[in-house]
């Protein structure tokens, strides 16, 4: 849409809030400046834009990695990401350079898009494995206490990066199951460190990812204290695949089924043509109705490298368009 269109629904905000949003905004990034401010957008479409995400609409959630050092890229800053992101989840492994820190408060002002930080399970049990495997052979082997001390001393690590760098909340990912001790045991401290967090965190957001079906029974009383519960698709790549997976995941006992966002991925150079789903074929299906479970919109998991196709954030921006179509007058969640 022309930024004239923008200068009109910002006037006529408070009257068009049902009517539909895709008008409101452009799924495609703003042009990002050298000193991290937006260029080229009136301050009448970035209020357009900041109105657009406080109705009722299908989410998109976006994962970036963070960085340490000096951006060389603009896929490495969080102000390139598509204006039409309800939420960036950022990777933040050593540190964020100071550039893409300051850019969490600036996006969430000028687009009114909030950031979360990740705390992953698995990147806690890979550093433990890589320990371990480093024992020297005169060394017993780490017990399962000796993992869960682990595991909770390293998520109380991730998770003080939410207020160190000023982020609104956090995902938390746990992928794998609990067939071991070992990792029965890194899960429960896993968790019983998220769930202090959150004592002293009741108003932030907090997102919960992976294999939420194996969190242990009497534990998935945390998934309802999130915002979202974000299944990943991994070899889901049809509609009715992406039906199935949700379907199972709803039949599990003592889980939420009215926040379900799917993650998907896009093109890498890694991985040219992953399995799973498309963006577009999961926005499509999280557009479907569906009579069990409520779909709220979906999460590329590696959003930065569709930066790099062909146009960019071809598949991202075309994914935000099916979620928001226009002339649509709905603009409730399924």
């Amino acid at each position: 849409m022309k930024n004239n269109f923008f200068i009109a629904a910002a006037v006529m905000i408070s009257s068009a809030m049902a009517a539909s949003c895709s008008g409101w905004t452009e799924p495609e990034a703003l042009d990002y400046g050298a000193y991290g401010n937006p260029a080229g957008k009136s301050e009448q479409y970035l209020e357009a834009l900041r109105s657009f995400k406080l109705i009722d609409h299908k989410v998109v959630i976006l994962r970036m990695d963070g960085t340490s050092s000096q951006p060389v890229s603009r896929s490495q800053h969080i102000m390139a990401m598509p204006d039409s992101a309800d939420f960036i989840c950022v990777v933040v492994s050593d540190g964020l350079h100071s550039s893409v820190a300051s850019e969490i408060s600036s996006v969430r002002e000028q687009k009114g898009t909030r950031c979360v930080s990740y705390v992953d399970f698995n990147s806690i049990q890979d550093i433990w494995t890589e320990l371990e495997d480093s024992r020297p052979s005169d060394q017993p082997a780490g017990t399962a206490g000796d993992f869960a001390a682990f595991c909770l001393e390293e998520t109380k690590s991730r998770l003080e990066y939410c207020d160190m760098y000023g982020f609104d909340g956090i995902m938390f990912s746990f992928q794998g199951n609990i067939s071991s001790e070992m990792s029965a045991a890194g899960q429960s401290a896993f968790l019983d460190a998220i769930e202090e967090w959150r004592l002293t965190h009741q108003d932030a957001l907090m997102f919960a990812r992976g294999s939420l079906s194996n969190i242990a029974e009497d534990r998935r009383d945390i998934l309802y204290d999130c915002d979202y519960t974000i299944l990943v698709s991994t070899t889901e790549a049809s509609a009715g695949q992406l039906n199935t997976f949700a379907g199972r995941y709803a039949r599990t006992e003592g889980v939420p089924v009215d926040r379900i966002v799917i993650e998907v991925a896009v093109a890498s150079e890694a991985d040219p043509e992953p399995a799973c789903a498309t963006p577009q074929t999961a926005a499509s299906w999280t557009m479907a109705p569906a009579e069990d479970y409520a779909k709220c919109g979906i999460c590329i998991g590696n959003a930065a490298d569709d930066y790099f196709a062909g146009s960019t954030f071809r598949n991202i921006r075309s994914a935000i368009t099916i979620l928001n179509p226009e002339d649509s007058q709905d603009n409730d969640r399924i």
